[in-house]
C-alpha cells in the first residue's frame, strides 16, 4: 500500500536524524549505554507473559511453588539484560585508511576493534548482509555498494547480540568517519580503443638499492634471493619524453560516464607502461610533480602510484 510505504519511510527518515543528532560520525566509539538499546526478543516475550501467567496463578490459588517458579523466570529475564548490554558496552570501534575499488566491484572496509576480549556472539549487519562472530577478532570487515563512482562514507551498520539464551537483544547503529572511493569502471580489454601505443617504454639502466615507496615489480628477485639483505631493484630510463595529456570532456550523463571509463582505462595503460600523462579536469592539470608533495617523499611514497590514486580519485568526483 502506498500510504504504509510513506509512512514507514518517514519514520525510518525520522529515527535516522534523531541517531545523527545523538550520535554524530566519530572516528573513534566507544559503545557506551546512550547508544544502546535493550529489548526482549519474541522468545523473551514469551518468556514474560509465562512469567506473568504463573504469578496470577500463584496469586490466585495462593501456591507459593507457582510464585516461586514465576520469580526464577522474571530473575532470569533480568540476568539476560544485563549479560546481552556487558556484551557491547565498552566495545571501541576505530576507523581506517580509505579504501578503494572500481565501479561493480566488491569493496570492503575493515572496523578495527579494541576491549573485543571475552565477547560472544555479535552480528554485523550492513546492507543486508550479516555477520555472526561467536569471538570477536581485532578487524571486521563489512561490504559496502560500490555500484557507482564517488567518495562515500561509511553508513550506519548495525551491531547486535542475543547473548546468552536468545531471551533478550541490545543493539545499536554505531556511525564512523570512515570512507572509501569508488573509481570509474574502466573498459575492457575489448572494448579499449585509442589507447597509447607505448612508444614511450622504458629500457633497463642499471640497479639501484632498495628504497621504501619502490615499486615491487622493479625488484631484482634473482639476485634477493643470492643477497636477501641488500635488495635492489632496476632503474630504467625513459626512451621518449612525451607526455601524454588526458582531458575530460565538458558532458553529462552517460556520455560523461562513458568518457571517464575509457580514461581510467587509459591511466591505468600508461601507469603500467611507466609512461608519463597528465589529467586535465576543467582548469586544474593534475601532473606527478604536482601530485607529490614533501611529506610523501619523505615517507617514500612512489611518485607514480601517488599519480595514478589522485587522477583516479578526481575522476569519481567529476
Amino acid at each position: 500500500m502506498p500510504g504504509v510505504k510513506r509512512l514507514t519511510q518517514f519514520i525510518r527518515a525520522k529515527i535516522w536524524a534523531w541517531l545523527e543528532r545523538r550520535q554524530p560520525a566519530a572516528e573513534q566509539l566507544k559503545l557506551r549505554q546512550h547508544i544502546l538499546y535493550v529489548l526482549p526478543t519474541r522468545y523473551g516475550m514469551a518468556l514474560f507473559a509465562l512469567a506473568a501467567i504463573l504469578y496470577l496463578l500463584g496469586s490466585n490459588y495462593q501456591n507459593n511453588l507457582i510464585l516461586l517458579l514465576s520469580f526464577l523466570l522474571i530473575a532470569l529475564l533480568l540476568l539476560c539484560i544485563m549479560l546481552a548490554f556487558g556484551n557491547l558496552h565498552g566495545l571501541v570501534l576505530h576507523h581506517t585508511a580509505a579504501k578503494a575499488a572500481f565501479a561493480g566491484d566488491q569493496l570492503t572496509v575493515s572496523i578495527l576493534l579494541e576491549q573485543q576480549q571475552q565477547r560472544q556472539l555479535l552480528e554485523f549487519s550492513l546492507n543486508g548482509k550479516h555477520q555472526l562472530f561467536w569471538t570477536l577478532p581485532t578487524e571486521v570487515m563489512l561490504q559496502v555498494d560500490s555500484s557507482r563512482r564517488g567518495y562515500y562514507q561509511l553508513p550506519r551498520f548495525k551491531i547486535q547480540s542475543i547473548y546468552p539464551f536468545g531471551l533478550v537483544r541490545c543493539w545499536c547503529y554505531p556511525a564512523l568517519k570512515q570512507h572509501y572511493w569508488v573509481y570509474p569502471q574502466p573498459l575492457t580489454s575489448t572494448s579499449q580503443q585509442n589507447l597509447p601505443a607505448g612508444d614511450g617504454e622504458l629500457q633497463w639502466s642499471h640497479l639501484s638499492p632498495y628504497q621504501p615507496g619502490d615499486a615491487l615489480q622493479r625488484i631484482d628477485w634473482k639476485r634477493l634471493a643470492r643477497q636477501p639483505t641488500q635488495p635492489v631493484v632496476k632503474v630504467f630510463n625513459q626512451q621518449a619524453t612525451e607526455l601524454h595529456q588526458l582531458v575530460v570532456p565538458s558532458l553529462s550523463g552517460a556520455a560523461l560516464e562513458q568518457a571517464l571509463c575509457h580514461i581510467t582505462a587509459q591511466i591505468l595503460h600508461l601507469s603500467n607502461r611507466h609512461l608519463p600523462y597528465s589529467l586535465q579536469i576543467g582548469n586544474q592539470i593534475l601532473t606527478a610533480e604536482h601530485n607529490l608533495t614533501g611529506t610523501d617523499a619523505q615517507q617514500g611514497v612512489n611518485a607514480q602510484e601517488l599519480h595514478r590514486q589522485r587522477c583516479l580519485e578526481a575522476l569519481s568526483l567529476c
